[in-house]
């Protein structure tokens, strides 16, 4: 949703973008950290979970059907 108003052809160059792939990445460590620690693993997909609900980020935005 954070997207819809940024016309493809800028979307690369874009700092939301940019920002969002930095959350990205940051989140994507946080749970390799975590991949030995079913428990704490737990805790940061929830807290991913949340951040997703607030910011109204559902399944639909991400899946893609083929």
């Amino acid at each position: 949703p954070q997207f819809r108003t940024i016309p493809d052809s800028s979307l690369m160059y874009s700092d939301e973008l940019r920002k969002h792939a930095e959350v990205y990445g940051k989140g994507l460590n946080a749970i390799i950290d975590k991949l030995d620690n079913e428990i704490e693993l737990g805790d940061v997909i929830r807290k991913m979970a949340k951040v997703h609900a607030k910011k109204q980020v559902f399944k639909n935005h991400i899946m893609v059907s083929f």
